[in-house]
């Protein structure tokens, strides 16, 4: 959801892209923002991991891995493969270096400010105001210019503090570089598909199947399922942005279904499937970080990204009906709370009956 991380620039590629191809004047910065509350899943993902921590809900595999924790005092499967040993680590000397809160501070507080200060500059807020300086920014310019003040910041007082020499850490930077690499060619090939797409006509023929045989509130709803599918087969989230944003974009249009809805069915459909993903590179990196077996990682979250899941997909229902983010985030919200509290009422029992195994 935040226009300062690589997703936005990506997204708003994606969106300005349609927004030519469909000779539509609206800003795409704009309809990202307006997108926000639409973006149900990454919203209410968020929120339920609030809740699911104070509620101290486990379920599922998740429930049987803490029952595992608290009666046998294993944190692992006899048979688990962890992805990342610690032990190994420790014993082949690997050192870490305990940076320190302004290791974090110094690079984001100057990648905000400056971010901030040009868009507020080249957006004129004296004239435009808050609002309007947003909307008549460069944003581009701004997230350019706050990257790289940021990373001379992290550079600099990486080599006061830590002492570390300017080689190794240039070195670092252009990894990090190289790594984003990726991001670029994959929207030089999402222009293509959209292209391509725009060119057959392909968001006003599923518009057109879709008016024939189905109602248009429940398109959102549909958008978000097909996301979620492809992002869990391909495990690319990316991938289904690129892919959903020309067929979505269109199809909105033809029907008359609000852009921000569309924009936010596509992005949650993608977040949910990656979430859901054993294939997904940020379920492989949380399982690596975490030192986990990978699959077990994946089977315990599992149930939690469903319910977020299931609950998103209504409040993608009440999009459509309604076209309206309040009520979509208030039925979202009361379909997420109502299962919660159910699952809640179940775990105390389990619980209770753990705890009396226990001590029995």
């Amino acid at each position: 959801m935040s226009p300062i991380s690589s997703y936005g620039p990506f997204i708003t590629g994606l969106i300005a892209t349609q927004l030519a191809a469909l000779s539509l004047s609206d800003n795409p910065w704009g309809l990202f923002i307006q997108m926000i509350p639409y973006n149900l899943y990454g919203v209410f993902a968020m929120i339920g991991v609030l809740f699911v921590i104070n509620l101290n809900l486990d379920i599922g595999p998740m429930y049987q891995a803490e029952k595992k924790a608290i009666t046998a005092g294993k944190l692992y499967g006899d048979q688990d493969k962890l992805m990342m040993d610690e032990d190994d680590e420790t014993e082949k000397g690997n050192k870490r270096t305990d940076a320190d809160i302004f290791s974090f501070l110094i690079p984001m507080i100057l990648l905000l400010g400056t971010i901030f200060s040009v868009i507020f500059w080249t957006g004129n807020i004296g004239e435009n105001g808050f609002r309007g300086a947003f909307l008549n920014a460069d944003i581009v310019l701004g997230i350019i210019s706050g990257f790289i003040c940021g990373s001379a910041g992290g550079i600099i007082y990486a080599r006061l503090r830590y002492g570390k020499s300017l080689v190794n850490l240039f070195e670092d930077f252009t990894n990090g570089l190289l790594k984003l690499m990726i991001v670029t060619l994959i929207l030089i090939m999402a222009w293509s598909i959209g292209s391509i797409a725009t060119t057959m006509g392909l968001g006003e023929y599923i518009a057109h199947i879709t008016g024939s045989y189905l109602p248009s509130f429940i398109v959102p709803a549909i958008i978000f399922l097909v996301g979620a599918f492809i992002a869990f087969s391909t495990g690319s989230s990316w991938g289904v942005f690129s892919i959903m944003m020309p067929i979505a974009l269109p199809m909105a249009a033809a029907i008359d279904i609000s852009l921000p809805i569309a924009i936010g069915a596509v992005i949650s459909g993608g977040l949910f499937g990656d979430h859901c993903s054993p294939i997904s590179d940020t379920t492989i990196m949380a399982s690596t970080g975490a030192a986990a077996d990978h699959i077990e990682h994946v089977k315990t979250q599992l149930p939690y990204a469903i319910i977020i899941g299931i609950s998103a997909a209504t409040g993608f229902l009440s999009a459509g009906l309604t076209q309206n983010a309040i009520v979509s985030m208030v039925i979202t919200a009361a379909v997420l709370l109502s299962i919660l509290y159910f699952l809640n009422r179940k775990a105390k029992k389990e619980n209770l009956k753990v705890f009396l195994e226990k001590t029995s």
